[in-house]
């Protein structure tokens, strides 16, 4: 019998297993769409693996069992998705998406949702380490001991620095520097020297300005040393360590106010845009902000075979929106494929506690299935025999 499409397949099968089908996660997706992970940020869903963890609709990250390819069927619709949380998706037709619509949330297939509507996106919910300490203390090896407090002027600062701050040891100087705009961020410039001097205790700031930059820089040998262990790895770029995840708000909030000064661009809609090389120091930030309710979108693009991830701020609640538990994101485009490549790859994936993964059943309508008394055999259209990849199939038989 030739069943109409995945889903009646699915509850069809599910009524003989007495097992109740659920589509309420991934099916087919196609290889550009981004999936997001626990500890990778948003990967396209050819990179996802099993073992995985990827973020539900509930807000949880539950780990990939199973990750099937397969080729796009004939005639199998196609549509790409742009919204302004970031990259496009490319979902098959008969997929459902978690939708809005006029004040009602509902899994709705691809082919239904209208540039009206919203992606409903699960506010995740992380694990936090312990809080962090209130102040950090360092020493040096020679007992040179220095006492930071963990307030909003120091989160402020690490997010400049992040964007637009250095460490080097050139000729055992202990150097930490900051860079500026001379032609717009001398002002600027003067209130950093300022918290640095009221926050670290530092009496001696050098200033340099050449090429329309202003540096501002001082020696503080274990400071340097804490910031290039845990904020950089060696001429490898910037980067946020683990501890990271158990700061406040109000600290992340800081973090992203001392970035957006270094290297912010305001948007023409509003809110900013942030440029950095570090696909994982962009995707910790988003992660992090997307646990406080603060929605940043990430966007990967190339420019001379280089490849930059954008991290867009919105300025207004106009284009997405947040509750207790979920965002709301206004969809910008969706639009049909017409002609797609017969060799698109699809992708399948089982999620741990989601039983929405179905290809395995419904491959069976190409199947055979022989019973001769308690003997049963399955062979394929090709007259493989498979019988022992579905032992279920056999104990129902």
């Amino acid at each position: 019998e030739r069943i109409p499409n995945a889903e009646e397949a699915v509850k069809r099968l599910g009524s003989k297993f007495g097992a109740e089908p659920k589509f309420d996660g991934f099916r087919c997706l196609g290889g550009i769409t981004p999936i997001y992970t626990k500890d990778k940020g948003l990967v396209s869903v050819k990179d996802v693996k099993v073992g995985d963890f990827v973020l539900t609709h509930k807000g949880q990250f539950k780990k990939v069992v199973a990750n099937n390819a397969r080729t796009i069927d004939k005639g199998e619709r196609l549509f790409h998705i742009y919204s302004y949380f970031g990259q496009r998706i490319k979902i098959s037709g008969d997929h459902r998406v978690l939708i809005r619509r006029n004040g009602k949330t509902s899994w709705m297939p691809v082919e239904q949702i209208r540039k009206r509507d919203e992606f409903v996106f699960p506010v995740p919910e992380l694990i936090k380490s312990r809080p962090l300490p209130k102040k950090l203390a360092l020493q040096s090896i020679s007992g040179y001991k220095k006492v930071f407090t963990f307030n909003k002027n120091f989160f402020r600062f690490m997010g400049f620095w992040i964007g637009d701050g250095y460490t080097n040891n050139y000729h055992n100087t202990e150097r930490i520097g900051l860079a500026f705009n001379a032609a717009t961020e001398r002002p600027l410039a003067e209130f950093y020297k300022d918290l640095i001097r009221n926050e670290f205790h530092i009496s001696q700031i050098s200033n340099h300005t050449h090429q329309g930059a202003i540096d501002i820089y001082w020696r503080d040998g274990p400071f340097r040393h804490w910031l290039s262990k845990n904020f950089r790895r060696e001429w490898r770029g910037k980067m946020l360590p683990s501890w990271f995840i158990g700061i406040s708000k109000d600290q992340f909030q800081q973090f992203l106010r001392g970035w957006i000064e270094s290297d912010g661009t305001p948007r023409h809609s509003g809110g900013f845009r942030i440029t950095t090389k570090e696909r994982d120091l962009a995707m910790f930030t988003q992660i992090l902000a997307l646990s406080f309710k603060i929605m940043i979108g990430v966007k990967r693009f190339q420019v001379k075979r280089k490849t930059y991830y954008e991290l867009n701020i919105p300025g207004t609640e106009h284009f997405v929106r947040t509750d207790n538990s979920n965002f709301y994101i206004s969809i910008q485009k969706i639009e049909e494929i017409k002609r797609p490549d017969s060799r698109q790859r699809l992708y399948n994936l089982q999620v741990e506690d989601n039983e929405s993964y179905c290809t395995p059943m419904i491959a069976l309508h190409n199947c055979q299935i022989h019973k001769n008394e308690d003997n049963v055999e399955i062979f394929s259209r090709n007259l493989e025999n498979m019988t022992h990849s579905f032992p279920d199939i056999i104990e129902a038989a």
